[in-house]
This record gives structure tokens, C-alpha cells and sequence, in this order.
């Protein structure tokens, strides 16, 4: 998908305060539908974090000339969007910039995205 910083920080501010979405849908995507363990899950689409911080909603994009992040924590009202030029061999660059923005724990989502959680059911 290609979007803008705009139009992906649009869309978390309808994540955190549905005004589009039916009610139903609205929860499902904050509701885990695969748990990833105690602190980690997946709802319709985006990752789950669970923490003292509050619920944080997240995804990523990652290509060989790309890096995407965005996260927002709806019970608390912020987040942020961010989009790097970079490669795969530092994946994590756009994850430490959001973190630098918004704050909370990284490091479960950054097993997610280094893909280390055992997905089988």
C-alpha cells in the first residue's frame, strides 16, 4: 500500500476514535484475534501491545529501499507515523524513531517485527 504520512496518521486517529468504522469492526481490530503472549497480539490488522503505557496499535512496512512505523496509543490520544528511506539491513530504524517520539516498550514489538514469535496456533 502506498500512502502518505497524512493519510496513515488519518487512519490511527480513526483507529483510536471510530467515527467510519461500524462499532462491530472498531472492536475487532482492538481486540487480539491471535495472541503472541501476554503482552503481544494481533487484531484485524494491526499488532496489539499490551503495557502499563495502555493498549498500543501498530504496523509496519518494510521494503528494500523502505521503512514504515506507525503506532498510536487511542486511550491516551497520540502516537506517530513515521516513513524512512532505508534499507533491510537496519530494520529497526524507523522503530527507534517512533519510539523517540511516543515513547512506551519497543522491544515486543520489535520481536514482531524481526519475526520472533512462534505464529503457529
Amino acid at each position: 500500500m502506498r500512502a502518505t504520512a497524512s493519510d496513515l496518521a488519518a487512519f490511527l486517529i480513526e483507529l483510536s476514535r471510530p467515527r467510519n468504522l461500524s462499532a462491530t469492526v472498531a472492536e475487532q481490530l482492538h481486540t487480539p484475534q491471535i495472541r503472541l503472549g501476554g503482552e503481544m497480539g494481533w487484531g484485524l490488522g494491526p499488532g496489539i501491545q499490551h503495557s502499563q503505557d495502555g493498549d498500543a496499535l501498530w504496523q509496519w512496512g518494510q521494503h528494500v529501499d523502505f521503512q514504515s512505523v506507525m503506532i498510536v496509543y487511542p486511550e491516551q490520544g497520540f502516537g506517530a507515523v513515521v516513513l524512512t528511506n532505508g534499507d533491510l539491513l537496519n530494520p529497526d530504524v524507523a522503530m527507534e524513531i517512533a519510539h523517540r517520539a511516543v515513547g512506551g516498550k519497543i522491544a515486543a514489538i520489535r520481536r514482531a517485527l524481526h519475526l520472533e514469535y512462534n505464529y503457529r496456533p
